[in-house]
């Protein structure tokens, strides 16, 4: 009996680590939108949170018949388990009509990692 309860405890709990998650697509200005989104290390972790991210806004656009523009992408880990490690992206991004000035390649950049300020 305790075989059995350990192997659906162990079940269940593989199939919850290798959920992926998102905030959905929220407003955040005129035509800016932030969507996140969580993947654990089965779900392909930052990769993979990356990836949900930028689909789900992508057919966000798609859908208003507009196409998407990338602002910014950003990630972060959060422990998850005891076996298990969350990655979350974070994606600012632009929905423009194709005939729209501001569509045009984006020029992303990568943040440091630490930021050196002299305040003398």
């Amino acid at each position: 009996m305790n075989k059995v309860w350990i192997s659906a405890s162990l079940s269940t709990a593989v199939m919850l680590a290798g959920c992926a998650s998102s905030t959905g697509v929220l407003p955040v200005g005129p035509d800016t939108y932030s969507i996140s989104a969580g993947a654990s290390s089965a779900r392909g972790g930052q990769a993979g949170a990356r990836g949900a991210a930028l689909k789900e806004a992508g057919e966000y656009c798609a859908k208003a018949g507009k196409q998407i523009l990338v602002q910014d992408i950003s990630g972060s880990s959060a422990l998850a388990g005891p076996l298990d490690i969350s990655q979350n992206s974070n994606v600012i991004f632009r929905c423009l009509s194709a005939s729209d000035p501001d569509l045009k390649r984006p020029n992303l950049e990568t943040r440091p990692d630490v930021v050196i300020q002299d305040r003398r």
